[in-house]
């Protein structure tokens, strides 16, 4: 049996929602958890095959291979990885600035934008669990996921979305998960993973036609609204294109 570890976050709902449910069957075990949980799980070979962060494929490309032109891509907005701040303007430069411990790309790319398009030199801060509390103090916070989505709307607060900054600095597109396998289950099993790349393009092709029912489950699960899911897959890009991986070899070239 192929396993295969997932992010578990709303905007891959499109890609493994109907697989989850079984509506398209499929024999692959599933797993799932934050970005840095299932980078490692497919690192260290407890999954065979997962929607990793883009970050972690590029650190490792040498022991993985593309599965599928499927992901989570963005171009200009992403509405869910946003940097909060108080006052008029954003100051960085020798701040402190708090950032999620189970995300990788997405601080990636907040240092990336730091270092090379913003001319500023912050002192990062891992913080885990709820975000909220971080709303009781000064200091600038990176938000990602579901809990971007749930905050975003806060009064005593203005956000930035970095695919927009990205976007703004570059004028390229972003890829923040893909998926792959690893090389050696691509070798070793090449029938479970070529089952799983089928599964999951007819997971995707069912999402398509069924949106509404995605959109309802996602904002019941992220404790937001239906209008703002459907606003928020309206900015993902789910099939990844080559302005998509023009994009990411070069966020990749850029080392910090």
């Amino acid at each position: 049996m192929i396993r295969v570890g997932i992010i578990d976050f709303s905007n891959s709902y499109p890609l493994f929602y109907a697989l989850r449910n079984q509506i398209v069957p499929h024999q692959a075990a599933l797993t799932y958890g934050t970005p840095v949980e299932i980078n490692t799980k497919l690192r260290t070979g407890e999954v065979d095959v997962a929607l990793v962060s883009s970050t972690e494929f590029s650190r490792n490309r040498s022991s993985y291979i593309i599965l599928s032109d499927l992901g989570v891509g963005a171009t200009e907005n992403v509405i869910s990885v946003r940097l909060f701040y108080t006052g008029k303007e954003l100051q960085l430069d020798m701040r402190k600035v708090y950032v999620p411990s189970h995300s990788d790309t997405s601080v990636r790319l907040l240092k990336t934008l730091c270092k090379y398009f913003w001319n500023v030199s912050p002192q990062f801060r891992l913080y885990s669990g709820n975000p909220k509390n971080l709303f009781h103090q000064n200091d600038p916070f990176l938000i990602i996921g579901d809990s971007c989505l749930k905050y975003m709307h806060t009064t005593t607060h203005t956000s930035i979305d970095l695919s927009q900054a990205w976007h703004s600095a570059t004028s390229k597109s972003f890829i923040y998960s893909l998926i792959a396998t690893r090389k050696e289950s691509f070798e070793n099993n090449f029938s479970g993973v070529a089952a799983f790349h089928r599964s999951v393009h007819d997971s995707y092709a069912w999402a398509l036609e069924n949106m509404d029912i995605i959109i309802d489950h996602a904002a019941g699960k992220a404790h937001t609204d239906t209008s703002l899911m459907r606003t928020y897959y309206s900015t993902l890009e789910h099939r990844l294109a080559e302005k998509h991986f023009v994009g990411f070899e070069y966020f990749a070239s850029l080392e910090v």
